[in-house]
């Protein structure tokens, strides 16, 4: 995976944004990758490392420890993290149209953890 996700504040039924804690480990933009693309805007904040945010429409933008950007996350997006280590990002985005998406990354989360990595 591209990204591990913690999800944040999921008790509110019925909430129509989603806050994620994420870990970027891509080292590189993988084009065989789909681009991560859903309905509304998406606000990421640098927690630590260096993150470039890829789009299918922009050049890349590098973002530092501190940097938030928001975009329309119904435009092709993907995370790279370009320091010595994995970057920490935040992330708010709008769950409009999406079904279950804290279970599916929870279920993510959990075969990732079944089965980790070799």
């Amino acid at each position: 995976p591209d990204i591990d996700y913690e999800i944040l504040c999921n008790e509110l039924a019925n909430a129509q944004q989603g806050y994620l804690r994420g870990i970027v480990k891509a080292k590189h933009l993988d084009p065989s990758l789909p681009w991560h693309r859903h309905k509304g805007q998406e606000f990421i904040y640098v927690l630590s490392g260096t993150l470039e945010l890829h789009t299918e429409h922009y050049a890349p933008t590098l973002l530092k420890r501190g940097d938030s950007l928001l975009f329309d996350s119904s435009m092709g997006h993907h995370y790279v993290s370009k320091g010595r280590g994995e970057a920490q990002i935040l992330i708010t985005m709008s769950l409009e149209d999406y079904e279950n998406i804290t279970e599916q990354l929870h279920q993510s989360t959990k075969s990732r953890k079944k089965n980790p990595p070799k």
